[in-house]
């Protein structure tokens, strides 16, 4: 599904299978298509940020 190695760059946006994302930090992508924001702990687990209109994040979904 969305395995992720410790040097690979994700390539498609867990919540709408996107391809437009960009790196913010180390483990931390914004996918430009459904605008949030998909972290990635140490223990390889997926989060996405869901920010509300005024760039608060009000979700976090774990994926994984």
């Amino acid at each position: 599904m969305y395995q992720i190695n410790q040097k690979e760059m994700m390539s498609n946006c867990p919540n709408c299978g996107g391809i437009n994302l960009g790196r913010l930090h180390k483990k931390s992508y914004f996918c430009r298509d459904c605008y949030v924001e998909v972290a990635i702990t140490r223990k390889n687990d997926i989060y996405v940020h869901i920010p509300s209109e005024d760039g608060v994040i009000t979700r976090k979904i774990k994926f994984r």
